[in-house]
């Protein structure tokens, strides 16, 4: 078969037919969180089935360099509790204190399993003895702060593979190139149980139908894409495939999310971009000097100068009791007091004054070659070269002649937008904040029967240990729940409904592709979802999305199953924004929290606004509501973190 632009497509074309798999749990997302949720379910003793767009080998994220926190090894010596109160208090409570605890609890335990699977977590090898952040005793190596021990340096690259081979062990089917278009309801209903699920083989086009007892959500959230696709391409950090599918398939199915109101502000800056190092995490904290040689000083949270290396990894030579890098608290509050954050000063906004005033000239450079042997070892060989944004830079600059021990590698563009595309009048970039997500319970159980969620599709997530732990909590309340559950009868009418979806773009010889989609939603979102919004703003950009929703996206033509791939995920961002935009008019105030500045509502988080903005779709209709703070702490739950945890832990 021939299409245009094509000579031949590789696959055989089959949107004409369906494949049906049944199972006891089927897991939707093969990231992080989705193989250890299709791992610990299969434990259970339970039929488990994961699909996933991509391939189940290497899967989402690549590599990780650091995990954490992992506030339950044996070398921590800060609590669980404060932990998540320092976090609580920095952020006003808007973070999933559920997740932050269970993480806290479970991110070490976690971390041996995959040890236990032949993954590499420790410096067994002996290259970094009597090095400062080494642990003598259990030989593992910690990260950014050197008394409290909460994060540790891991050779992350093998993760993946071992997630892979422990699900081949526990005999878990796994569909790759299938992207999953829609969850199936009992009776097909709006907000009933969830029994499966549908979706499309990205080569060949086959369709495919899901039926199983119980489902767990681990797609991820919408990222860069939403503000930052321009010009047919996605200036992003992250994977450009993240457009929020499963919220928009949670949203579809009338579940509860929230904090999707948030996003992330990013101002343009002299900072690196993060594939060549991340001053915040991969790269810290590394010395950065200028195009004379002259080294830019590290500063605390109330900019005093830095005179010491130490004071960079000791929180105590600060005053402080945690250090935690790239993770500053909004407001410093409370516990949030405990913490400390150096950071260079090319990365505080006054650095580019002192450009102009030429005390310091660009480009900058991150200067290995003057810090101690372990230092840049495990920032180079073994951060970069093992964290997935970075490791592919590794392999090229270490080919290409580049030595630490005498080179300096030079920063450009913006790190944390990652040369995002920036609004010319505020030099800003925006993507979409780690809070948003589906609402869930101490089981990870969203608001819909029969349907969990883990990783970053659930609200108020964030790190690689966190989606693993999450994952593995998911997926033994997911096998428990299949065990009771009725076998689930699919409504033919909502399969075939979904099918005629899916397959529209396929359909037509003239339209649109999806590239431009994608380019007049991010517009829309650069221009009234952006750096200050109100009422009128955001009316006139759901307006918009409106328009193309009931236009150009019928408008879609897809020539090929890659291509229609790619429109699906589109239509999913299309949903997806409308949700957020909603979200914002529902808020009436302002957050500094959420990086929410309304012109209209100026107030920062009023008492009476101080609280969870939740919204669902009922009936096809937008239905908003609330959550209050700690609500995970309240009734029906326990008053305490630890009574819950040790009321719901599955082990």
């Amino acid at each position: 078969m021939s299409f245009k632009g094509f000579s031949e497509w590789a696959y055989p074309i089959q949107y004409g037919s369906t494949k049906k798999v049944d199972a006891d749990v089927l897991v939707i997302g093969g990231g992080i969180a989705g193989p250890w949720a299709a791992i610990e379910a299969a434990k259970k003793g339970v039929k488990v089935a994961i699909v996933e767009e991509s391939d189940n080998v290497a899967s989402g994220p690549s590599g990780c360099d650091h995990w954490g926190p992992a506030l339950d090894n044996p070398c921590c010596n800060i609590s669980v509790e404060d932990y998540v109160e320092i976090a609580d208090a920095g952020f006003r409570g808007y973070i999933n204190g559920i997740l932050d605890y269970v993480n806290g609890m479970t991110s070490y335990k976690t971390l041996l399993e995959l040890e236990r699977m032949g993954a590499k977590v420790r410096d067994d090898q002996d290259e970094f003895v009597g090095a400062p952040f080494r642990d003598e005793k259990t030989k593992l190596l910690f990260a950014y702060d050197y008394e409290t021990k909460h994060t540790i340096r891991v050779w992350g690259q093998g993760f993946k593979l071992a997630l892979y081979g422990e699900m081949l062990r526990q005999e878990v089917e796994m569909y790759n190139r299938v992207y999953v278009t829609s969850l199936l309801t009992e009776g097909g209903k709006e907000g009933a149980r969830v029994i499966g699920a549908t979706g499309v083989n990205t080569r060949t086009g086959e369709f495919y139908e899901f039926k199983a007892k119980a489902v767990v959500l681990s797609t991820g959230r919408a990222s860069d894409r939403p503000w930052l696709y321009s010009g047919y391409r996605i200036n992003g950090l992250r994977t450009p495939n993240l457009v929020g599918s499963g919220l928009a398939m949670a949203w579809r199915a009338g579940a509860e999310l929230t904090q999707l109101e948030g996003k992330r502000i990013h101002t343009a800056s002299k900072h690196p971009a993060y594939a060549t190092g991340n001053p915040r995490n991969t790269w810290y904290p590394c010395n950065i000097v200028d195009a004379t040689g002259k080294e830019i000083p590290y500063v605390s949270l109330d900019g005093k100068v830095l005179t010491s290396f130490e004071q960079r990894v000791y929180p105590s030579l600060l005053g402080k009791k945690i250090i935690m890098p790239g993770h500053v608290p909004v407001m410093n509050e409370g516990k949030a007091s405990w913490c400390a954050e150096p950071v260079c000063l090319s990365e505080k906004p006054e650095f580019d004054e002192l450009v102009r005033k030429g005390e310091y000239k660009l480009p900058l450079y991150a200067d290995l070659t003057n810090m101690s042997e372990f230092e840049r070892k495990a920032i180079f060989g073994l951060m970069v070269g093992s964290e997935g944004k970075t490791w592919i830079v590794y392999r090229n600059l270490t080919q290409a002649g580049f030595d630490p021990d005498k080179d300096m590698l030079q920063y450009y563009g913006d790190w944390f937008s990652g040369g995002a595309v920036l609004d010319a009048t505020t030099k800003r970039g925006w993507t979409m904040a780690t809070g948003s997500g589906v609402v869930v319970d101490w089981d990870f159980k969203t608001t819909l029967e029969g349907l969990y969620a883990a990783g970053d599709v659930i609200f108020g997530s964030n790190f690689n240990s966190a989606a693993a732990t999450a994952g593995r909590w998911a997926g033994v309340k997911a096998a428990e729940y299949s065990k009771k559950a009725s076998s689930p009868v699919i409504e033919e009418s909502q399969v075939n409904n979904e099918m005629v979806k899916a397959f529209a773009p396929t359909k037509r010889i003239d339209g649109i592709d999806w590239k431009d989609l994608n380019t007049g939603i991010s517009s829309v979102l650069r221009t009234y979802f952006g750096d200050y919004v109100n009422d009128e703003l955001l009316n006139i950009g759901l307006t918009w999305l409106n328009e193309l929703e009931k236009k150009e996206a019928q408008e879609l033509v897809a020539a090929n199953p890659h291509e229609l791939m790619r429109s699906l995920e589109t239509l999913n961002l299309l949903t997806v924004s409308q949700i957020m935009i909603h979200s914002a008019l529902n808020r009436k105030a302002s957050s500094r929290s959420l990086n929410l500045r309304r012109l209209d509502y100026t107030q920062d988080d009023p008492p009476e606004w101080h609280k969870f903005v939740t919204i669902k779709q009922v009936d096809g209709k937008v239905v908003a509501g609330e959550l209050p703070i700690h609500f995970w702490l309240m009734p029906p739950y326990a008053p305490t973190y630890r009574e819950n945890y040790e009321q719901h832990k599955p082990w």
